[in-house]
């Protein structure tokens, strides 16, 4: 599970990549999962109940998954304690953006919680002892910079309200940072395991608050469908966060963005305006200035 440290005549480009396509494809797959889930609460099933069946299934596939590929000894669990720091943070950077949500409209939410890189980066220095030049400084303020001409958030809102996306971030930005740490002792299976258990049984009261209601069979279908994509993308993150610095690898969860793009344009016929299209641009521009200052520094470290 773990990937070897590389050799000093090796440079770090390999892991570097490896990070960026496990975060690029990663976010792509959670924007399937994200367009599952407002598939089927759009279409009257309460967003616990499908948390909840979604978790389970996930259990079921982690476990399978992980111990057929890597086998038993993949999923044991160094240290609790940072596994359930982890599982919780995500938990709870989840819970305030859920609140985030119910109080915000989606473009404004989503547009704060993108400031995580920057606590991502901020945080990677003083954390994890990374370096970070003025250069990714500046990419990443420019990605932040186009996410927000892509969405443009409102003016008219309240600012507690406001608040609670950027704070989400922030909760996931540690979470991040800790997922980083843990890679030297934590395999990215029992992580994952961990995680997902967490999560599914603290959407237990949420699920059970109100009447069941029996999903259909196309429904648990495409919950079963749901639960693989957020399995499979979040082992990526997990992944990208082990493979490479932080502060490289968190900027590109940003081609998210994009990618709801392209699916609400296919599914719901939604066609983003210039102003989002600039600011994709821009988001673009931003991640491959990252990706070539990191070829540069490969090249200068061999």
């Amino acid at each position: 599970m773990s990937s070897p440290t590389p050799s000093p005549d090796s440079g770090a480009l390999p892991n570097a990549v490896k990070g960026i396509l496990c975060m690029i494809t990663g976010s792509a797959i959670i924007t399937l999962n994200d367009t599952a889930m407002k598939w089927l609460t759009t279409d009257g099933v309460p967003v616990g109940q499908v948390m909840f069946i979604r978790g389970c299934v996930a259990i079921v596939l982690v476990y399978l998954t992980m111990r057929r590929l890597f086998g038993r000894e993949s999923l044991r669990v160094n240290s609790w304690k940072a596994q359930l720091a982890r599982g919780f943070l995500f938990w709870l950077a989840a819970f305030i953006y859920n609140h985030a949500l119910h109080h915000l409209p989606l473009a404004t939410a989503i547009s704060l919680s993108f400031v995580a890189p920057l606590f991502v980066t901020a945080l990677a220095v003083p954390l994890l002892g990374e370096r970070v030049g003025w250069r990714r400084w500046t990419a990443v303020l420019v990605g932040f910079a186009g996410m927000l001409i892509m969405m443009r958030p409102g003016g008219d809102i309240v600012l507690i309200f406001a608040t609670l996306p950027i704070i989400a971030a922030f909760v996931g930005a540690v979470r991040d940072i800790l997922t980083r740490k843990m890679s030297a002792t934590e395999t990215s299976a029992s992580i994952l395991m961990v995680t997902t258990v967490m999560v599914t049984l603290t959407s237990v009261p949420t699920a059970f608050a109100g009447d069941w209601i029996m999903p259909e069979p196309s429904h648990l279908a495409i919950m079963v469908a749901a639960a693989c994509c957020m399995v499979l993308a979040h082992y990526l993150v997990i992944e990208s966060l082990r493979l490479a610095e932080a502060g490289l690898v968190v900027p590109f969860k940003y081609t998210q963005l994009i990618w709801g793009a392209v699916i609400g344009f296919a599914i719901w016929g939604y066609v983003p305006d210039i102003w989002q299209w600039i600011g994709a641009a821009v988001v673009i521009g931003s991640g491959l200035f990252i990706f070539r200052r990191e070829i540069t520094l490969a090249r200068q470290r061999r």
